[in-house]
């Protein structure tokens, strides 16, 4: 059943995510079709075309054998796709909103998205159960001598009701060694232990919070307004998580504490399929909030000033505004080959330190 209910959120991921980059490479499509570019190719992967659904408005809708990712061809934008398809130069200020509205049509996904999960399902609350012992720091810790085992839910210490984690913390931080009566469920049934933490307080085991999901309606409003917030508190994120990751890769002399690891934590294509796969597993709140994420993120990503990417046009066009007319072919062509291979970098780093925590 695992294995199925895997192999069903793999393909359920895959499937959103080629929904996401369809989305992104509409935003691109609908500004070039209301600015008149021409748009001989919509493409919903990379590679050899798969199937071709037809021609509508002088567009060829395509997919291609690579699902991750896609393009439309856009001329007039010098889409190195299509250069044989010569086409006059738009106004620069045409090109970039044209480059805007991928990214931003993915953030205004996110918005609906969650507007539509906080209106169906509203918004979630967890309301904490109790502490499940997953395993122990040490062979001969002082909750396994006592006959702890895995599994076992914590109710009580002498009597204090454990309602989180810091109410474990505070009922044995004054004991400094002395004996303590835990409270605790095996299989449905009740049983008490005397245990002897440590100095420290510490009983040598690793716990997880158990909580269990409700959800409180909200109003349509409340639904939009909630979504609206979740995704602006997502996107600093991303911008703050990015930031990290410059002054990690490029740490300064004058500020040795920006090289640390920190709390940075990145996630390529392994991480983020194993998170998509649980998401699915949890039920349907779980995996359309998965998707309101990471098309949130797609869009600023998207917006980050590295040539191959959309920020990166945008910036271009802001320089060819500047000096009035557009930066040489040679340096795009420079330009967007180190970004490019900048993300492949990156991307294969994070994926190799994924793949070395799961071996």
């Amino acid at each position: 059943m695992n294995t199925l209910l895997s192999i069903q959120g793999f393909l359920f991921i895959l499937l959103g995510f080629i929904f996401l980059i369809t989305v992104h490479e509409l935003g691109h499509w609908l500004l070039a079709r209301y600015y008149k570019f021409k748009t001989p190719i919509f493409s919903v992967g990379f590679g050899k075309p798969y199937l071709t659904l037809g021609k509508k408005f002088d567009t060829e809708f395509r997919l291609s054998a690579i699902p991750f990712g896609g393009y439309v061809a856009i001329p007039a934008m010098d889409d190195v796709s299509s250069q044989s398809e010569s086409e006059p130069r738009k106004p620069v200020g045409q090109r970039a909103m044209v480059a805007l509205a991928g990214p931003l049509f993915n953030i205004l996904l996110a918005i609906a998205i969650g507007w539509a999960i906080f209106g169906w399902y509203g918004k979630v609350e967890l309301d904490f159960q109790h502490l499940l012992i997953q395993g122990f720091s040490q062979a001969n810790s002082a909750a396994k001598v006592a006959g702890l085992e895995t599994g076992d839910r914590i109710v009580s210490v002498n009597g204090y009701q454990i309602r989180s984690p810091m109410d474990l913390a505070s009922s044995l931080s004054g004991n400094h060694g002395e004996s303590v009566s835990i409270e605790i469920t095996r299989n449905g049934k009740e049983m008490s232990l005397t245990i002897s933490p440590s100095q420290e307080g510490k009983l040598g085991v690793q716990l997880k919070p158990v909580f269990k999901r409700r959800f409180e309606n909200l109003t349509a409003f409340e639904a939009l307004k909630k979504s609206v917030q979740d995704n602006m508190a997502m996107m600093k994120d991303v911008t703050v998580a990015f930031g990290q990751l410059f002054m990690k890769l490029f740490p300064s002399d004058s500020d040795p504490a920006t090289s640390n690891d920190g709390d940075l934590e990145l996630s390529g294509p392994v991480g983020i399929f194993q998170i998509g796969i649980e998401a699915f597993r949890s039920g349907g709140y779980s995996y359309w909030y998965f998707l309101m994420v990471i098309s949130v993120n797609l869009g600023i990503i998207n917006l980050l000033p590295l040539p191959v990417l959309d920020g990166g046009r945008i910036l271009l066009y802001g320089i060819e505004a500047v000096i009035g007319g557009p930066v040489n072919s040679k340096i795009q062509q420079i330009l967007f080959g180190l970004s490019a291979f900048f993300l492949i970098g990156l991307m294969l780093w994070v994926t190799a330190a994924e793949l070395s925590g799961l071996l």
